[in-house]
């Protein structure tokens, strides 16, 4: 939990207020509030002024204020993958005592969907998650797409929303509004966090915001259709006789995917070059483009002796021919078509739809990073798996894990098969005859 404490830290009978904002493992940082104060009217067991006139009484309140303005900064802006740092503080110091100048505000400026334009047009200088300047392009879609949503939701509502209408009411017909769409309650989750972050660069911008605005909580929801290849199935792909170059080619990115580990979009731009030999082992290398973590992955054997012949050729996840239609057509060639629960992408609806389907038509790339971490879960150390998915916490990780309850029960009775006769031949050569 981020603290802010005041120090007078001079020598000098009369001094500027200094504050400190500290967060374990985040930052460390001091700054001077430019407020002065006598060393005689400090009291140094509370770190604040002393309030023996209203003078001293009304600079100790604005310190209170000041404190907890700078710790609701730094709980929304810490959550939406702000860089805190020195710059950051001064910035916001400065806007609690009205030194920066806000633009001038006109009146559709405080409409929510002015606002979405606003972000999306300063995301190349914005902050992001990887501690760089500048969003990621799926990012900005997806702010882009909520624009969209919120014109629909806007032209049902039969009314233009401004900033200060993001209220708990507003929240609970939107997300009503959503579900009547039959969206995801992740994607409604998702979307409303979206939301919440307009309106708190609103705010940092001088529009007004509504007191509720903080009590709307945004829930993680869990996937209950995680969908991952065995290694049996693996083996049904690799073994496959196809004669078709690009299902072939389509062929090697799978099994790139199941034994690497790596999200669709690090994946299908992997080279040779991103081989390198340490040691006499060969190691595949790559900058995470979401986390912006370097990894590095052991080469499989299987992964060698797939690209003996070349390296697949780039494919785009999506399109008439790209990879996530191949995976599909080879998972119907590998005889994948045990019918499971899950959520198949309708293109006249726009979104995914819940559904009982063939396996092969549920098939696609984010598949194969699951199937990495899943087929190796319990096998090797978990912090290993973590290392090279990038996945910063084992919370992260286990969403992605798709093996059920039945699926251990099963492992566990392999693992007795194997084990108690075993056993049993080691109790009989033990036993003794008296």
């Amino acid at each position: 939990m981020a603290t802010l404490k005041l120090y007078y830290r001079s020598k000098k009978s009369n001094a500027s207020i200094t504050a400190r904002l500290k967060h374990t493992g985040v930052c460390d940082l001091f700054i001077n509030t430019q407020l002065r104060i006598d060393l005689k009217d400090w009291d140094f067991k509370k770190n604040l002024p002393k309030t023996t006139n209203a003078k001293l009484k009304q600079l100790k309140y604005k310190l209170i204020d000041l404190e907890r303005s700078l710790i609701d900064s730094f709980d929304r802006d810490y959550n939406d993958h702000v860089t805190i740092n020195k710059e950051w503080l001064t910035y916001e110091v400065d806007v609690f005592f009205k030194r920066v100048v806000t633009k001038n505000i006109e009146a559709d400026s405080f409409l929510l969907t002015d606002n979405i334009d606003e972000l999306i047009k300063t995301a190349p200088f914005r902050p992001n998650g990887k501690g760089g300047i500048g969003l990621s392009k799926p990012r900005i879609n997806q702010f882009k797409g909520l624009k969209k949503i919120i014109k629909e939701f806007q032209k049902e509502s039969n009314k233009k929303y401004q900033v200060k209408d993001v209220n708990k009411k507003f929240a609970l017909n939107f997300l009503n509004f959503l579900m009547e769409r039959n969206y995801a309650v992740s994607y409604q989750q998702k979307k409303l966090s979206d939301i919440k972050v307009v309106c708190n660069n609103a705010s940092s911008n001088g529009v007004e915001v509504s007191r509720q605005l903080r009590e709307i909580k945004i829930t993680n929801v869990t996937n209950n259709y995680i969908n991952y290849y065995s290694d049996k199935e693996i083996e049904l792909i690799q073994n496959l006789t196809l004669n078709n170059p690009a299902l072939n080619n389509a062929r090697k990115w799978i099994l790139m995917g199941c034994h690497t580990g790596q999200r669709g979009n690090d994946l299908v731009h992997l080279t040779e070059k991103n081989i390198v030999v340490r040691n006499g082992r060969k190691y595949i290398e790559v900058k995470q483009e979401k986390t912006g973590k370097p990894v590095v992955i052991p080469l499989h054997n299987r992964l060698e002796k797939i690209i003996e012949d070349g390296f697949p050729y780039h494919l785009n996840i999506n399109g008439q021919n790209g990879l996530n239609k191949r995976i599909k057509q080879i998972g119907k060639l590998a005889g994948m078509d045990n019918i499971i629960e899950g959520k198949k992408y309708d293109p006249e609806k726009e979104r995914f739809v819940k559904g009982m389907y063939p396996k092969y038509e549920l098939m696609r790339t984010h598949d194969l990073r699951r199937s990495f971490a899943t087929n190796l879960y319990g096998k090797i150390p978990t912090p290993v798996i973590m290392a090279i998915t990038g996945h910063g916490t084992e919370q992260m990780l286990f969403k992605y894990i798709g093996k059920t309850s039945q699926d251990y029960a099963d492992q566990l009775y392999d693992y007795y098969d194997k084990d108690e006769p075993l056993k049993a031949e080691q109790l009989t050569n033990n036993l003794k005859v008296i």
